[in-house]
């Protein structure tokens, strides 16, 4: 079904009618079938292999109670007079955090975890990112742990062993230690049922995260300028 619909246009104080020659009969959200209300459109004109090309993105509303989400509808033509065409519905591009070299080299399945939960928590998921988070956080520390040993069987159990045992006797840098003892209690409140540390929350589980991250960066630092600035005697 089309419609046409008012849009403001680029570098003009008018209104333009376009013709949307395709209406989503589907919210995104809520999955209902909808006749959606528009709220807003805004048009512009640009080239495309220096031909003239026309674009309209167009808010819709959902109109069930139930959920009156908004979302964004693109179109476009090439040329001016014709009837704008269903292009997409336009989604959120969530941010995802660069980690240092560092870090993302010793530990690629970390950074990965950690980007999915970051990823997870922008998507409104609270429930369920912080459990991502405390799963990043054995892989950060357990990696860590398994590249500072050589010892073959030290590997093996580090792999195997509960997160707060590898902390203790694995970790050997007090700093380490006791940001990630304490991320690793807020991260088991996230699993269970009741919370111990109730006045803390994702937010402080995921400062413990980045605290073990800047330690961890801090010592591999120190040893690369140790090993290749050796004291002069």
């Amino acid at each position: 079904m089309s419609k046409s619909i008012l849009s403001d246009l680029e570098n003009s104080n008018n209104k333009i009618s376009i013709l949307c020659n395709t209406i989503p009969d589907t919210c995104p959200y809520c999955k209902n079938k909808i006749l959606p209300i528009s709220r807003y459109a805004y048009t512009y004109d640009t080239e495309f292999f220096h031909s003239p090309k026309r674009c309209s993105q167009v808010v819709f509303q959902c109109p069930n109670q139930e959920c009156y989400n908004l979302f964004v509808v693109e179109y476009e033509s090439f040329s001016s007079n014709d009837d704008l065409l269903f292009k997409e519905i336009l989604h959120f591009e969530p941010e995802r955090i660069e980690l240092s070299q560092i870090i993302s080299d010793f530990s690629p399945n970390f950074a990965e975890i950690y980007n999915q939960s970051h990823i997870a928590e922008q998507l409104g998921l609270d429930q369920i990112c912080g459990t991502g988070y405390r799963k990043s956080l054995e892989f950060l520390i357990k990696d860590f742990a398994i590249k500072e040993t050589e010892d073959d069987n030290e590997k093996e159990v580090i792999t195997k062993n509960f997160l707060s045992n590898v902390i203790r006797d694995y970790i050997k840098n007090e700093n380490i230690k006791k940001v990630a003892f304490r991320g690793s209690w807020l991260g088991n409140d996230e699993t269970h049922y009741l919370r111990v540390w109730e006045k803390k929350d994702l937010q402080d589980l995921k400062i413990l995260i980045n605290l073990t991250i800047k330690w961890i960066e801090m010592l591999e630092l120190t040893k690369y300028y140790e090993s290749e600035m050796p004291n002069k005697k």
